[in-house]
């Protein structure tokens, strides 16, 4: 690390997670049932809410959480078996209000529970957010405070970007894999007219939270993550047997960049638009790798 970075990692140490900005934090029993845990994780347009049970957080349940159990639904039968299963969960619904989301919690095992204590400093939450999203900040007795997400402390470094010193006006290319493994592995992507249970399960088997979407040129036309499914509910599961591009039909634009943009403006980019990654695109807009919050976190961590 740089003398600059280390005054980076200087103000990250003596932060506490308390001043980061936050907003109210909602939280559900451990025995709500599915369908209306995904109900609130919709009308609060969030993407995880921790599960309480005695007072205490136990668990957190996400949307990749309900992808993942209504796909195993679906795994090792045919696209007509398919088709009944998710007639007959849209008819009745029953697995969806009977199966409690502490029993879904996790099943993604994308984003396990990860606590900190009150007094803890954004180092220290950092520390755990290079393996997860999101951490749960609770008391002494355990009672839930508050999330610290790698969202906020990627807009704590946007904020402070001149504390990157050369770092920030270096180029995704030039910073290469230390910024993004994908740089040189290659970007998993799925076709526009994919079956979205095909797709959402290509996501899973590469462990990962989203995923480009092209067109027959393979060009960036979209990207497919599991807020895809917000609005979905019993009566809608059938849509997982159409075409990725039905998830969306109005334009939705990925957000990317290219090779020759800045750190600055990578950094900057996450904290105005609220993405958790960013599709990284040639000049003939083809995705050839992602730069994640995971790897800006892990870029400073080390």
């Amino acid at each position: 690390k740089t003398s600059v970075m280390e005054e980076l990692l200087s103000l990250c140490q003596t932060t506490p997670c308390a001043s980061l900005p936050s907003v109210a934090g909602v939280t559900i029993p451990s025995d709500t049932p599915f369908a209306k845990a995904l109900q609130i994780l919709r009308d609060n347009k969030i993407l995880s809410v921790p599960l309480i049970e005695d007072g205490k957080v136990v668990a957190l349940f996400d949307r990749l959480d309900a992808v993942a159990f209504v796909l195993s639904r679906l795994d090792k039968v045919d696209e007509e078996e398919r088709e009944a299963i998710l007639d007959t969960l849209a008819k009745e619904g029953s697995i969806l209000t009977s199966t409690a989301v502490s029993q879904v919690a996790n099943l993604s095992e994308r984003n396990p529970l990860r606590k900190i204590p009150e007094s803890s400093t954004v180092f220290e939450a950092m520390k755990h957010l290079t393996s997860s999203h999101r951490v749960v900040v609770v008391n002494e007795g355990g009672a839930f405070v508050r999330v610290v997400s790698q969202s906020d402390i990627v807009r704590l470094f946007a904020d402070n970007v001149k504390l990157f010193g050369d770092l920030a006006t270096m180029t995704v290319g030039k910073l290469g894999l230390q910024l993004s493994p994908s740089l040189l592995s290659g970007v998993v992507t799925v076709h526009q007219d994919e079956c979205a249970a095909d797709a959402f399960q290509t996501l899973l088997d590469n462990n990962v939270t989203a995923i480009p979407v092209v067109d027959g040129s393979g060009h960036l036309v979209s990207h497919l993550s599991a807020s895809d499914l917000s609005t979905m509910d019993a009566e809608s599961l059938l849509c997982l047997l159409d075409p990725v591009d039905s998830l969306h039909p109005e334009a939705k634009v990925p957000v990317a960049c290219k090779l020759t943009d800045q750190l600055s403006t990578v950094l900057t980019q996450f904290a105005t638009t609220g993405v958790h990654r960013l599709y990284v695109v040639d000049e003939e807009n083809s995705p050839v790798g992602v730069i994640s919050l995971t790897d800006i976190v892990k870029l400073v961590v080390g």
